[in-house]
């Protein structure tokens, strides 16, 4: 005899399989619907015009007799007004050359001004600056890289 023949079939009512002898089961209720918390007020968030001046950069030139090309060590930082900046909880740094390694940075390093370092052998004509506030809200802003270093 096989397994499946000495089963007993179940009776199946709309809510799924059930006993013979039991009772229909009642819809369940819906349950109420929770309130959502309350919303936190968002902040303002600066103008473009804004962020494009307080980034910041430096270039290096890292010498050598070796080297064909220069290489350059950049350095980048947000310099915002103190209110903006306890706000903030991070700022990312993406660089739209192959010429900049690496090409995202991240920092939330409030104290250095959300300072990162790359090397590169060229300034990175966009760099879009993402700043990540404390309240969840983020403001991307691109820089003309090669402009910022002057």
């Amino acid at each position: 005899m096989l397994p499946w023949a000495a089963a007993e079939p179940v009776p199946l009512s709309p809510d799924g399989p059930a006993e013979a002898s039991a009772e229909p089961a009642k819809p369940a209720e819906p349950a109420a619907p929770e309130a959502p918390p309350p919303a936190l007020p968002l902040a303002h968030l600066p103008a473009s015009g804004d962020v494009e001046g307080w980034v910041k950069a430096k270039a290096t030139e890292i010498k050598g007799e070796d080297r064909g090309r220069p290489l350059y060590h950049f350095e980048l930082w947000l310099d915002p007004p103190e209110d903006v900046k306890q706000r903030l909880a991070a700022v990312a740094y993406d660089f739209d050359t192959p010429a900049v390694m690496p090409q995202s940075q991240i920092s939330s390093e409030q104290k250095t001004g959300f300072r990162v370092s790359v090397g590169g052998l060229a300034c990175a004509d966009k760099i879009t600056v993402t700043l990540k506030f404390k309240d969840g809200q983020s403001q991307q802003v691109a820089v003309d890289g090669c402009r910022l270093l002057g």
